[in-house]
C-alpha cells in the first residue's frame, strides 16, 4: 500500500472533507450491481471538498 493514500486519508479526516468508507464493495455504486472490493472510497461533503481533495491528490501525485 502506498503510503500517499494513508496521507491522503489523514488529510481528508484531519481537515473534515467527508468522509473514507475502507475496503468497501463497489457494487453498490453500479447498475448492474457487480464489482469487487476497493481500498477506500472518498465520499466528499461538497463540492469545495471535492475541489480541495482533488487539489491535493495532485499536488502530492497520489495516483487515483
Amino acid at each position: 500500500m502506498n503510503n500517499g493514500y494513508i496521507d491522503f486519508i489523514s488529510y481528508v479526516n484531519k481537515k473534515g472533507l467527508g468522509l473514507i468508507l475502507a475496503n468497501e464493495s463497489l457494487k453498490k455504486y453500479t447498475t448492474l450491481k457487480i464489482g469487487g472490493n476497493c481500498f477506500a472510497v472518498y465520499k466528499p461533503n461538497s463540492i469545495k471538498s471535492l475541489i480541495q481533495a482533488y487539489k491535493y491528490i495532485l499536488y502530492f501525485y497520489i495516483s487515483i
